[in-house]
């Protein structure tokens, strides 16, 4: 029994993406992305002359460094700050808004300005590429912060093939090749945002909202300086236009991408390795997480090395005799890529460690370095001397990151330690304690829940006060063991389920792991004077209370009229179940799914079912559940086995959703209940409900139900026999009712509710 119950309730564990995937996603991705932009300069170029070309392309390079400024840092901080925990999805959507609100009205200003004081020239359109990049990156950061690093690289992909698609037919329709580049690459920022939301879990989507008053640049600190440094290095094209000519410009311009993709394939490495060169205290340890991806930096290495050999060539072929010029300036620039790809997980392995501080100021003291070159030697030697400006600022940054290394050799390892808080809090992890694997609605809620947050940022599992519902552990026993496994678990939070399981959570807890107690029982747990002095002694240790029912809520108020929060979550329905789509020409089956608990009124079940059988009526009544461990069930069910009624109790079941598919109503014998799951999933089913008045006065009211007097079988009967008599009309309103129910009480919904008060509880 225990394991048909684990299949049906214990949801797999989402495979998760290992480092070397996401690394190699991220590469593949970057890389392709990167080989679509030289595609379009290449035939931008191709189809343009040189002086025009390099006007469009500064414009271009403007709106991209000014992006760098706009989010000075933003997106890596927050994406840092979701990862471990310490940003609510409310503030970040506050941000984001605030930001993208700035952004917007900077673009329009610059526009004006443009058009109004120098018109006839491409500079307006850095506004668009600039908002359209910052708009991309900024709903990046929740897939980032949950290190969904697979699903970033889908994004990056989408954006440049929209973009080639945009800008194919664009060029087919007649648009000139000047507009067709700027269009299609703002088309395919605008789309990565989109899909970049879309991609993101419901669970760790910000909530977007306005409030001017938000400072979008709170906090970025040093990572603002360094991305700010990166993003100014696009600025070599703008100042060699106007020190070199638009000609060198577009001499250089039309290569100077094409080194990118290396560098891509070192970002995708770093990216990947660094949440491990943080956790690592020795340079041996490093090393062992890294090593299995090392060939991506090397490969990047030997591309550029292949680049500068066949230079000459590849200019020739790909954009023609015009740039011929640009042979020389693609092979300095290959060549300077090679330590450029060295620094890149040397700088993030430093962030890393602590040293942001110095590997920032070192990114803005080397971007000046390299534009100061720009300016001086391309005013005399034209392209080359901006590729050499290049290729000395890479060997100048590892020159200072090596220098960084090596004065603050012994404080490394020290910060690898205190950094490695945040590296494990890489997502919110959430333990559901529950009494024992058992068939019940508390048992069905968690399994759902934890199905639903496989894609999420919240990863949860569940942990048994009892192995077994036939041998429970005594009470020091529970205590000691659930105290261990959440010492090993670590959770942020705990959701404990049912009154025993919130007992022992709130003892068993580390002092500093909020506890959310979730109340299941259809009656009165707090009834008793004991029960009612344990919850007053452990409500300190309560972060919250969730009530699945207004009604729970309301009597829990009013035995604690000073309790802290009380908030009603009703429960879900498996998302798996079947909505039928034409009832049975006759009430032929009536199916009952729950355990056989005394509570259920498992009496009143086995005296209908006798005196259907007595009547004469070819009904089918089944119970779907295992029995309970209560005195005298298990000799009601033998007894009830032993004679000729046409009832039966069928055992536990692993799948209710075929169990209502092959039945035609649900019969509910207990005579309360606090917010029952099997009733609503078979509502969603389209089954017609008989159930007893109280909990008809629980249930909605679009929802077909046939009310019987509690433990009454002669009120019973007559409800079946007036189901019998109405079926046709019963059973249809029943099935159009079916998708209301569904929509009301989807479990996506319920799982969304707690995954927001699960942000409320950790950000209080």
């Amino acid at each position: 029994m225990k394991q048909q119950i684990d299949e049906t309730y214990r949801p797999p564990r989402a495979r998760r993406k290992s480092v070397g995937f996401q690394a190699i996603a991220l590469a593949a991705s970057t890389g392709t992305a990167q080989l679509v932009v030289a595609l379009l300069y290449i035939w931008s170029a191709r189809s343009a002359g040189p002086e025009s070309f390099g006007v469009l392309v500064a414009s271009i390079g403007i709106g991209t460094a000014a992006v760098g400024f706009l989010d000075f840092g933003t997106n890596s901080y927050w994406s840092r700050e979701v990862a471990i925990g310490r940003m609510s999805l409310d503030l970040l959507g506050r941000r984001i808004a605030s930001k993208i609100v700035f952004a917007a009205m900077l673009a329009t200003a610059w526009v004006l300005i443009c058009l109004w004081f120098i018109p006839g020239t491409f500079l307006w359109i850095a506004s668009p590429i600039a908002f359209s990049s910052l708009l991309n990156q900024s709903f990046q950061v929740s897939l980032r912060g949950i290190a969904r690093g697979d699903l970033v690289s889908f994004s990056i992909l989408s954006d440049r093939l929209v973009a080639l698609l945009a800008f194919g037919a664009m060029v087919l329709g007649g648009v000139s090749i000047i507009d067709c580049l700027w269009l299609s690459l703002t088309l395919g920022s605008l789309w990565a945002a989109v899909s970049g939301w879309l991609l993101t879990p419901a669970g760790a989507r910000p909530l977007l909202r306005l409030d001017l008053t938000t400072n979008p640049w709170k906090s970025a600190g040093h990572y603002g300086l360094a991305n700010v440094a990166f993003s100014a290095q696009s600025l070599d094209t703008p100042i060699m236009t106007v020190f070199g000519g638009p000609t060198a410009a577009g001499i250089y311009a039309a290569v100077a991408r094409w080194t990118q993709p290396m560098g891509m394939l070192a970002n995708a490495f770093s990216s990947a390795a660094a949440p491990h060169m943080a956790r690592a205290t020795t340079g041996v340890e490093a090393w062992h997480h890294v090593k299995r991806s090392i060939w991506l930096p090397a490969a990047a290495i030997l591309a550029c090395l292949c680049i500068a050999v066949a230079s000459p060539i590849l200019v020739l072929l790909l954009i023609g005799g015009a740039y011929g010029d640009s042979a020389a300036v693609l092979q300095i620039l290959a060549l300077g890529t090679i330590p450029a790809i060295a620094n890149q997980p040397l700088f993030v392995f430093l962030q890393a460690r602590g040293l942001d501080k110095p590997v920032s100021f070192l990114a803005m003291i080397n971007v000046v370095v390299q534009l100061g070159l720009v300016a001086i030697l391309s005013a005399y030697m034209g392209a080359i001397g901006a590729a050499l400006a290049a290729a000395v600022s890479q060997l100048v940054m590892l020159v200072g990151l090596i220098t960084i290394v090596a004065v603050n050799r012994h404080g490394i390892a020290k910060r690898g330690k205190v950094s490695r808080q945040p590296a494990r809090a890489r997502e919110i992890r959430v333990v559901q304690v529950l009494l024992s694997p058992r068939i019940g609605g508390a048992e069905a809620l968690v399994a759902s829940l934890n199905t639903c947050w496989q894609d999420s940022a919240v990863r949860s599992s569940t942990v048994y006060l009892d192995e077994t519902t036939s041998a429970p552990r005594g009470r020091f026993e529970r205590i000691i063991r659930l105290a261990l496994e959440l010492r090993k678990r670590r959770p942020d939070v705990i959701l404990a389920h049912s009154a025993i399981p919130n007992i022992y959570a709130r003892i068993a807890a580390p002092p500093r792991t909020p506890v959310v107690t979730v109340l299941h029982s259809a009656g009165d747990d707090f009834k008793g004077v004991k029960m009612r002095f344990v919850e007053w002694l452990l409500s300190a240790r309560t972060a919250c209370v969730v009530a699945v029912s207004q009604g729970q809520r309301e009597r829990y108020g009013e035995h604690f009229p000073r309790a802290k929060r009380i908030v009603v979550i009703p429960n879900g329905i498996r998302s798996d179940i079947r909505t039928r789509t034409k009832a049975s020409k006759h009430l032929k089956s009536m199916a009952t799914i729950a355990r056989v608990a005394t509570q259920k009124n498992p009496v009143l079940w086995t005296e209908v079912a006798s005196r259907l059988s007595q009547q004469g009526s070819t009904l089918e009544m089944t119970w779907w559940g295992p029995v309970t461990s209560e005195p005298g069930l298990q000799t009601l069910v033998e007894s009830f086995r032993s004679t000729r009624s046409a009832g039966r109790f069928a055992g536990p079941t692993d799948d209710p959703g075929t169990v209502l598919e092959m039945s035609d109503a649900l019969f509910h014998p207990a005579d309360r209940e606090a917010h029952s799951i099997g009733i609503l999933e078979a509502a969603a089913a389209g089954l017609p409900i008989l159930c007893s008045t109280a909990v008809a006065a629980t249930l909605p009211s679009n929802i077909v139900a046939l009310p019987f007097e509690k433990g009454n079988a002669e009120s019973a009967l007559r409800s079946i026999n007036e189901l019998g008599d109405r079926w046709s009309d019963l059973s249809n309103q029943a099935i159009s009712a079916a998708i209301g129910v569904k929509e009301m009480f989807s479990i996506k919904n319920c799982a969304d509710e707690y995954v927001k008060l699960i942000h409320e509880v950790l950000r209080h």
